[in-house]
């Protein structure tokens, strides 16, 4: 069960926040990705909620990024592979674009799901690379 914070907790962090991340918690462009996100998968009222608030832990500092999909799973209940879709979405319309400052608030390590998810993902075929192009 996640921790209550007070208001006055919730403010002290919140100041403590790049203006990156405080732009982006109170943005409406992040409410109406949310919005545009849950509706595109026929999501309730209350599992919209649910989704807004954990969004804003994770940009509070309150949730690592790394936790975000675990929390939403047990917190929800939907299918996992809408569940996978809409933290895709998430992680790449409002993480991935604040990721340098939500890794100054977690840690380089810490939007490593984020990073990936983000990231085109090359399957690797066998044969050799007729393109010999540098892969990164």
């Amino acid at each position: 069960m996640a921790q209550e914070y007070t208001k006055e907790e919730l403010r002290d962090l919140y100041e403590k926040l790049s203006e990156e991340l405080k732009e982006t918690i109170f943005s409406e462009k992040t409410a109406d990705y949310i919005r545009n996100i849950c509706q595109r998968h026929s999501l309730r009222e209350d599992q919209m909620s649910n989704i807004a608030k954990n969004v804003g832990n994770v940009l509070l500092g309150i949730l690592s990024p790394n936790d975000f999909s675990d929390t939403l799973k047990s917190e929800l209940s939907i299918d996992e592979s809408i569940l996978e879709k809409i933290v895709r979405e998430i992680n790449r319309l409002i993480f991935y674009p604040v990721k340098p400052a939500l890794e100054q608030l977690y840690g380089a390590n810490a939007n490593e799901p984020t990073a990936e998810i983000a990231r085109p993902r090359y399957k690797k075929t066998s044969g050799e690379d007729k393109y010999r192009e540098v892969i990164e």
